[in-house]
């Protein structure tokens, strides 16, 4: 089946950015936060530079083989379609932990803080809202991701100018935990890696981008 090209730029980074504020955001670094302390700050950074990476990496495949599927084209046709299959897969089981962790969050927020309603019946609601959206197509869903991303940008912005002066630095101190060592800030940097993992999913839509060798808004 032949895609439709009717993704722009201003698409590919609302959907980007849009699958990177979530959870991975609001709720992971108070948990990454108990496990090494302060240095969960160098544990992003370690995270962010292997994102880095296989960003680089990312686009220039895409451009090489402007193709939907991501990790999974890529790999199925350099390394043959056993390992493309099993690399899918994997891919597939990641990605839908990612998102079971953000309606975790989500129906969290709203059990706690706005229709009280009990998490498992919220968490249903809020899945199939977002099954009945991808039914529109990749297009529908884009604009919505839009919408919010614009919203929530500005709401970060905010939220960091309001607070910065609130910032105490003593809670920094010690910035190493008594226990802490470099095995735990790599694992905690493994941890938090799925905050980014918007960055990497959007090769999967490629197939659906206007000109994915040339982005344009």
């Amino acid at each position: 089946m032949k895609l439709k090209r009717n993704l722009n730029g201003l698409d590919l980074f609302s959907i980007a950015i849009g699958s990177m504020i979530s959870a991975g955001i609001f709720l992971l670094p108070g948990v990454a936060f108990e496990k090494v302390g302060p240095a969960v700050l160098i544990s992003y950074g370690l995270a962010g530079v292997c994102v880095l990476i296989g960003a680089l990496s990312m686009i220039e495949l895409s451009t090489a083989m402007p193709k939907s599927g991501g990790n999974y084209y890529f790999i199925s046709r350099s390394l043959g379609p056993l390992i493309g299959t099993t690399t899918g897969f994997l891919i597939w089981f990641a990605i839908s932990l990612k998102c079971a962790f953000a309606i975790y969050g989500l129906a969290f927020l709203d059990s706690h803080y706005f229709t009280w309603i009990n998490m498992y019946t919220s968490s249903v609601i809020l899945t199939s809202a977002f099954v009945v959206l991808n039914m529109f197509g990749t297009e529908k869903a884009a604009k919505l991701e839009m919408i919010m991303t614009f919203i929530l940008i500005p709401l970060i912005i905010l939220f960091i100018v309001l607070g910065f002066h609130l910032v105490d630095v003593t809670h920094f101190e010690p910035f190493l935990k008594f226990n802490t060592n470099f095995n735990d800030i790599a694992a905690t940097a493994a941890f938090v890696f799925v905050s980014f993992g918007g960055v990497a999913n959007v090769s999967g839509i490629n197939g659906e981008i206007s000109n994915p060798k040339k982005i344009s808004l």
